[in-house]
């Protein structure tokens, strides 16, 4: 089933069957063998958090015919796939669960698993009043969890203690995972309560949030800081990317409705991590990867982006966001669509829209005809635009390289204006492709 309904779902990108049996059905089981093996007992109720298609909770399920599962995912199309497979194959100890478990939910289990859904405290803070004193929070991560385990040591040894930690590699292979597991011991901190307010600018945290204005350490660690208070609420809101902390100043009130973990600074400090300067509450998130760009796809409208600059690509993806083409492309040079500076030019849209990592603009192969923006060319009005087509932005400065096949397209203007600004020109250009199309 999963094979088969991969293509249509985007159930995993796993394709390679003897590399799913491995990382996706063993990986899953594994935990199961490891935790008889250290004398570690699994309850009878144990909840699958984040199963995506079904790991580790379906093949646990087949494992452990024994015990109880639920299977959970907010996204209903993944938990359709997880009700249909335990249907099909006759499972009766596990069910589904659409929905995000939060502090508004009402299961109670043993234990949880969760197979490097999200950074450990952020887990710990979800479930905690899911589990009793003793229920386990069982963690299946990479080898690069250190930083996780240390905070959770930390900031949670009052409502969590450690009872295994694991590294391992799957059979046959030098994929290495470890298996992580907490006790749940007292009263964990409420989400949304307020920690001690940190006043060193030695604090690794603060250094580490500090760097983020800088877009090659935030896109190597894979966070990004939302700024804006109408921004910072939708994200939460809208649940577009993974939250992992409230920022506020000191002397912040906190949002009132904000359910997560709120990390609070001297204001000397905020001020430092605030580089937009909004002096309101900020938003530390973890934003998704990026789909590799499948060039046998032509369907529809394809826009190219090479912008280097944030800002101007942040205007870019708001123009794209208005004209929904069926693709945006990220080009090699372009700059990373989660930067805070391009998330707040974008107003949001870059973590709204589905974006593909495309090629470097000197490799761009483009099955559909590609129409370049340009300063020399056909105007814009004497064109004929196929339905199924691609649209390459030129880099700022560079422009187009040399060589290039596709057909140029110039928007006029007057003379006094050599070129206009890329995202504007690109605004321009989708807005006449629109309106052509729905003629």
């Amino acid at each position: 089933m999963l094979r088969r309904e991969n293509a249509e779902l985007n159930l995993t990108r796993i394709h390679n069957f003897d590399r799913m049996v491995r990382k996706h059905y063993v990986d899953s089981m594994l935990p199961a063998t490891i935790l008889e093996k250290h004398g570690i007992v699994m309850p009878a109720h144990i909840l699958d958090l984040g199963t995506g298609p079904g790991f580790p909770g379906i093949p646990l399920a087949i494992f452990r015919p024994d015990l109880n599962w639920i299977l959970a995912d907010g996204r209903a199309k993944r938990t359709d796939f997880v009700a249909r497979a335990l249907k099909n194959a006759g499972i009766g100890n596990a069910t589904a669960h659409t929905g995000k478990i939060g502090s508004e939910s009402d299961v109670t289990v043993g234990a949880v698993i969760t197979r490097a859904v999200e950074h450990m405290s952020r887990t710990a803070d979800r479930v905690a009043h899911l589990l009793g004193e003793g229920g386990l929070l069982i963690f299946m991560k990479g080898p690069g969890c250190e930083p996780e385990l240390e905070e959770m040591l930390g900031s949670r040894s009052g409502s969590y203690r450690l009872v295994l930690n694991h590294a391992y590699c799957l059979p046959h292979s030098r994929d290495e995972r470890r298996l992580v597991v907490f006790a749940r011991s007292a009263a964990v901190q409420a989400r949304g309560a307020v920690h001690d307010v940190i006043r060193s600018p030695e604090n690794a945290r603060f250094k580490q949030l500090r760097s983020l204005r800088q877009a090659r350490p935030a896109r190597k660690l894979g966070q990004t800081l939302v700024h804006g208070e109408k921004l910072v609420r939708e994200v939460l809101r809208d649940n577009t990317a993974e939250v992992i902390a409230l920022i506020c100043a000191e002397s912040h009130p906190s949002l009132e409705e904000s359910a997560t973990p709120v990390w609070r600074f001297a204001d000397d400090l905020f001020r430092e991590i605030d580089f937009l300067n909004t002096h309101r509450p900020l938003l530390l998130i973890r934003p998704p990867e990026l789909s590799p760009y499948d060039p046998a796809d032509r369907a529809g409208l394809t826009v190219f982006l090479p912008l280097q600059d944030p800002e101007n690509l942040g205007a870019a993806l708001r123009s794209l966001a208005a004209f929904s083409p069926a693709r945006i492309v990220l080009l090699a040079e372009s700059a990373w669509p989660f930067h805070a500076r391009c998330l707040r030019a974008s107003a949001g849209q870059a973590l709204r829209l589905r974006l593909w990592r495309g090629p470097s603009i000197h490799e761009l192969v483009s099955p559909a005809p590609l129409f370049a923006l340009s300063a020399k060319g056909t105007p814009l009005a004497e064109l004929e635009f196929p339905s199924d087509m691609a649209l390459l932005v030129g880099e700022e400065g560079p422009g187009l390289p040399a060589g290039l096949t596709a057909k140029l397209v110039r928007i006029v203007t007057s003379e006094s204006v050599e070129s206009l600004n890329a995202s504007v020109a690109l605004g321009i250009a989708l807005y006449e492709f629109r309106r052509r199309q729905s003629k």
